[in-house]
């Protein structure tokens, strides 16, 4: 599957899921798609499905260090599904990951890693964002701190998002602002 295959499969997909709900399309936006992208590659060439990456980096953090600046970022994942409808499927059936689809967000990058050799083969990973680069006039120099808590899996909770997190930007004037941060706890989506 080329990138810009699943790239433009997706968009058409989440954004029909969004027109059925009356709510406005998502635009690609290219510094998501970056932080999407390494997420599937790690889970695809180290063979896990996660929020947390290998090198221990978080959402957030992977969305700030490819570039975004926005307001608010939300991620989805998922292993095993073999194309992007049977992927958008396992998503809109999970409380939190549909929220995330359907949530008040402009732009969004998603992902597709394939790896045979790895236990689910197929990762995928979605970025959400509000505000960033072209939606906010923001500076590109952030400092990023967590003011809230870690989260960690666990899928027999009803409902799979957590309460949001917290980050604060330091723009370069010192000014902060605390931006939301939305990430899963029950990630089951899984379509082996």
């Amino acid at each position: 599957m080329q990138p810009s295959d699943y790239l433009a499969s997706m968009l058409e997909r989440v954004n029909q899921e969004r027109a059925a709900k009356h709510l406005h399309p998502l635009r690609v936006h290219s510094n998501l798609q970056s932080a999407a992208q390494r997420q599937a590659d790690d889970m695809a060439a180290n063979n896990f499905m996660g929020h947390k990456g290998s090198d221990g980096s978080k959402m957030a953090q992977r969305a700030a260090q490819a570039g975004f600046t926005g307001a608010a970022v939300a991620e989805n994942v998922a292993a095993g599904q073999k194309d992007v409808n049977a992927v958008v499927d396992s998503w809109m059936k999970s409380p939190g990951h549909r929220r995330n689809i359907l949530g008040n967000y402009t732009v969004f990058g998603a992902a597709y890693a394939y790896n045979g050799a790895s236990k689910y083969k197929h990762s995928w990973a979605q970025v959400f964002g509000r505000g960033g680069n072209d939606d906010i006039d923001d500076d590109n120099d952030i400092q990023w701190t967590s003011t809230g808590h870690d989260f960690s899996p666990d899928p027999t909770e009803e409902d799979s998002t957590s309460e949001p997190d917290s980050m604060r930007q330091k723009q370069r004037n010192g000014e902060e602002k605390t931006v939301r941060v939305v990430t899963c706890t029950g990630c089951w989506c899984f379509g082996i």
